[in-house]
């Protein structure tokens, strides 16, 4: 979360705030949404594959108030009002790290998680979040906007899957609930999708990412939801 845009600095559009089952019931800007116990809003998380299949993830830039410097999904954003999750995560795909992809929507999450900002201030995610897939044509190379994206690296889902606690406390909740929600949607994956995310059907993996989620949503306030269609 980062209430200014890379471009003068002008503030961010207003997220758009949710019911209980995902409707859009109205707006607020973006730090408001995040404060206290935060409001409910709309959200994505994009995981993008490599060539060779690899899981690229981001860095969160120091300036970031929630999670700075925590690694992320590829692309970690909001929707503006009347913007689908899909066109939203290409959208924020290239401002952020001038990767032009097609991404494919597989489901959503709600979670809400706090967040203890060094200031003593509250802050808290508390997000409907979809979860998109997309894959990287070969020799794309990422430019990532420093104001968002401090760095970038690539990651075997199986290495990531097996790490350790305190590796999983560099990382941000939403990242083990998006591969939750890809685990569950397995069945809706595109063809080109399935063999980079086989780890998630191996013995252990459920274990895994239960420990992952656990250790980032201390307080258990997680759903999938829209998820195996």
């Amino acid at each position: 979360m980062n209430d200014r845009s890379q471009q003068g600095g002008a503030p961010r559009p207003p997220v758009v705030l949710v019911d209980d089952e995902g409707r859009a019931v109205g707006s607020a800007p973006l730090v408001d949404a995040h404060e206290g116990r935060g409001l409910k809003h709309r959200a994505f998380t994009l995981l993008v594959l490599d060539a060779d299949g690899h899981l690229v993830l981001a860095r969160r830039a120091p300036s970031k108030p929630l999670w700075p410097g925590a690694w992320d999904g590829t692309v970690a954003s909001h929707p503006v009002e009347g913007e689908s999750q899909t066109d939203a995560a290409r959208r924020r795909a290239i401002e952020e790290l001038a990767a032009d992809v097609e991404p494919f929507e597989l489901g959503a999450v709600d979670y809400r998680v706090d967040f203890e900002h060094e200031s003593g201030r509250p802050f808290a995610e508390n997000e409907h979040c979809a979860v998109l897939v997309a894959r990287l044509a070969p020799g794309v190379e990422l430019r990532p906007d420093p104001a968002e994206v401090d760095a970038v690296r690539t990651v075997r889902l199986e290495s990531l899957l097996a790490a350790s606690p305190a590796v999983w406390r560099t990382h941000c909740p939403g990242l083990p609930l998006a591969l939750e929600v890809v685990r569950r949607s397995r069945t809706s994956l595109p063809t080109e999708f399935r063999r980079a995310f086989r780890a998630l059907e191996r013995p252990g993996a459920v274990g895994q990412l239960a420990a992952a989620i656990e250790e980032l949503v201390p307080r258990g306030e997680w759903r999938v939801v829209a998820a195996e269609r």
